[in-house]
């Protein structure tokens, strides 16, 4: 999918491009849309422009190797889907993966329609703002201030010790099997680097030696780039602050293995970079007994 941010501006190219045979919509109300399955697997449900209801936003997406225009379209209910056998989805919803395509399709309208949905006004002047930009854009009315999608970056970071072990905690919001990497935002002014020592310190009191960013992630709750890192603890001295960590532990690989194995700790779906980074260190999957696996959880 290229997003062809060059169209973006083009208002007669995005007013032809929705009324094309081939144009494709991805329908959203408050971030859920239709899925179906297909012989390879569990695909994006969507439908022609003339399939949605008139009361909806578009955004546009971009287009395909053939041309094809993609465009999202938020609206208070989803159309019928092409389908019968479709089914009713969110982005957070572990039941019906979908390919790399479709997830970035829906990553990406997902992103925008939570930003529209709390940025009808000007945080400049406070009057109403209108769409622009094929919807990557809203521009006040009053005072013509141009405003754009924010992206908060955050950090997680597979903090290990000398001996190689993993250091995971638990929140006080979570129930008490349920791990995972540290993690929080990057404060203003801050570097990425600093928010790993920073977050590491806060949440564990765990000193942090050399980093290193791995692998990021979108993640539009509502509008986060996750940024992975592996970091090296200083020592192993760690204690959870109480107040955002109700427990923190450094695991062995046999020691976690068996841990998840039995449903004694937790860790997050396998779709999250959280869970992606234990595994990274592990140098496999880790998964639960089958008689120990509970629902997945998604923080």
């Amino acid at each position: 999918m290229d997003r062809a941010a060059g169209r973006r501006e083009d208002a007669a190219w995005l007013r032809a491009a929705w009324e094309r045979e081939n144009t494709r919509v991805l329908p959203l109300a408050e971030g859920r849309t239709h899925v179906s399955e297909e012989p390879g697997g569990w695909r994006l449900a969507l439908v022609r422009p003339r399939d949605c209801p008139p009361d909806g936003t578009r955004y546009f997406l971009g287009t395909d190797h053939t041309g094809a225009a993609y465009f999202a379209y938020a609206t208070g209910w989803l159309p019928a889907p092409p389908t019968g056998t479709a089914r009713v989805a969110a982005l957070d919803d572990g039941a019906y993966p979908l390919g790399d395509r479709d997830h970035g399709m829906l990553v990406h309208a997902t992103a925008l329609e939570n930003w529209h949905r709390t940025h009808g006004r000007c945080p400049r002047c406070g009057d109403p703002t209108t769409v622009e930009g094929g919807g990557h854009v809203r521009r006040c009315e009053a005072c013509g201030a141009e405003h754009h999608p924010r992206t908060d970056p955050a950090v997680l970071m597979l903090i290990t010790d000398a001996r190689d072990r993993c250091l995971l905690g638990s929140r006080t919001r979570w129930p008490a099997h349920q791990y995972s990497v540290l993690a929080g935002y990057v404060e203003p002014g801050e570097t990425a680097e600093a928010a790993v020592r920073r977050e590491a310190a806060e949440e564990a009191g765990v000193a942090i030696g050399p980093v290193r960013c791995v692998e990021t992630e979108a993640h539009p709750f509502p509008g986060s780039l996750m940024l992975g890192y592996e970091a090296g603890a200083v020592s192993s001295a760690a204690r959870a602050d109480g107040s955002e960590m109700a427990a923190v532990r450094w695991f062995t690989r046999d020691a976690l293995a068996h841990a998840v194995r039995t449903g004694d700790v937790a860790l997050p779906d396998r779709r999250y970079l959280a869970r992606r980074l234990v595994e990274r260190w592990y140098g496999g999957p880790l998964d639960p007994a089958p008689e120990s696996a509970g629902a997945p959880w998604t923080e």
